[in-house]
């Protein structure tokens, strides 16, 4: 038996990316549990929670690499911010 050859991805699927803003945190959102992104959409006011849905509805998918470098650097930015 023989394995289908990988064809190159095309350079728009090698491209990486790269949420900012509301789109970010409308990723981190979604990653967390139903639970835990209940009760932190319950402390956003309307505003932001429009804000945050929108940005959900325009963002790209995410592979599990981007995610982790997504919330690895969340992770050093709030540590920073949090040592001043």
């Amino acid at each position: 038996m023989t394995l289908p050859q990988s064809r190159p991805q095309s350079p728009a699927k090698l491209r990486r990316v790269n949420p900012q803003g509301a789109q970010r945190a409308a990723a981190l959102l979604l990653a967390l549990d139903e639970t835990a992104a209940a009760r932190l959409a319950a402390a956003l006011d309307a505003n932001e929670l429009s804000a945050l849905t929108g940005a959900m509805k325009t963002l790209e998918p995410l592979d599990a690499s981007e995610l982790e470098a997504l919330i690895d650097r969340f992770a050093s930015e709030t540590a920073v911010r949090l040592s001043v």
